[in-house]
């Protein structure tokens, strides 16, 4: 038994995992997997410039789905304020049409980057994003605010934000999940930051002195000086491999059974682990806390 093993692995055949020639058909040059498996030797796995990707990607997550997950600031404002006319649930189509855009866009941010690598999304989705906080400061009806957070804004937040973390994951390997985790606090640290400051303190001490389109333009113009230094430094370590666009490239994935699986049970999570960041500060004004302190609920729901 000991000498038939010896054979086997002197041979280069791994009893786990087949022949030889199973095993490097599976990571041929004309296999699929050759174009997301990196040459582990070539991963730097830290230094200077792998960390200063991680300082841009940390940014990229501080404007993009940071401002995301403080949505329910703007329920409670618009609710009070611009769009009091509107029911709840009317106004609700802005938040939940905004998150919906990260997730919606990512097949197609994500060709993007495998044709093109991070620049056109961070460029384009800088632009996108910035714009869209602009117009939404210039907004008097619904459908203003509506296309100008929940529709470009969005498309911009989600491009940056697949930008940033698409390059995390090419520049470490045994760091990786510390690396992920660094980039991942800037968005926990923006909403915090920004439920805490922009809404209790800014929002309450700018409003009546610029009023809310200043308000929101502020807010732009700190994303934009975030993002400058996210263009300067989040870098592809590998050269993108275009391909052409094919519908089946989007579906035959969930051919695999567990692919499915994993899909279907992200995609009905989704369905409710929103909803807390949207109503939180409404519901905790509903059930009589202060109004201020309710305007931290969304910081320590992110925070914890």
């Amino acid at each position: 038994m000991a000498a038939s093993s010896t054979e086997r692995l002197s041979s280069g055949v791994d009893p786990e995992k087949g022949s030889p020639e199973k095993s490097a058909a599976i990571f041929s040059a004309d296999s699929p997997a050759s174009a997301i498996v990196p040459d582990l030797a070539e991963i730097p796995d830290g230094g200077l410039k792998a960390w200063s990707v991680v300082f841009g990607g940390w940014c990229v997550l501080f404007a993009s789905f940071g401002w995301v997950d403080c949505i329910g600031v703007f329920q409670s404002l618009y609710q009070t304020d611009q769009l009091r006319n509107y029911s709840p649930s009317t106004i609700a189509w802005i938040t939940s049409v905004e998150t919906s855009m990260m997730y919606l866009s990512a097949p197609i941010f994500g060709k993007i980057y495998d044709n093109h690598g991070p620049a056109p999304l961070l460029y384009g989705g800088t632009a996108a994003h910035v714009l869209g906080l602009m117009m939404a400061s210039l907004a008097r009806e619904y459908y203003q605010f509506f296309l100008a957070q929940s529709v470009c804004s969005a498309l911009g937040a989600a491009a940056i934000f697949y930008a940033g973390n698409n390059v995390i994951g090419t520049w470490f390997l045994r760091n990786r999940a510390l690396a992920f985790g660094v980039v991942s606090a800037g968005a926990s640290w923006e909403c915090i930051g920004y439920s805490n400051t922009k809404k209790s303190i800014m929002i309450t001490r700018l409003l009546p002195k610029v009023g809310f389109g200043w308000t929101m333009r502020i807010c732009a113009f700190v994303f934009l000086f975030v993002l400058v230094f996210a263009m300067g430094t989040v870098k592809a370590r590998t050269r993108p491999s275009p391909k052409s666009w094919e519908m089946r490239a989007f579906y035959q994935p969930l051919r695999e059974r567990l692919f499915l699986l994993n899909t279907l049970g992200n995609f009905f999570s989704y369905w409710g682990l929103f909803v807390p960041f949207n109503f939180i500060i409404l519901a905790a004004q509903y059930k009589g806390m202060d109004p201020e302190l309710a305007n931290y609920q969304i910081a320590i729901l992110n925070g914890a």
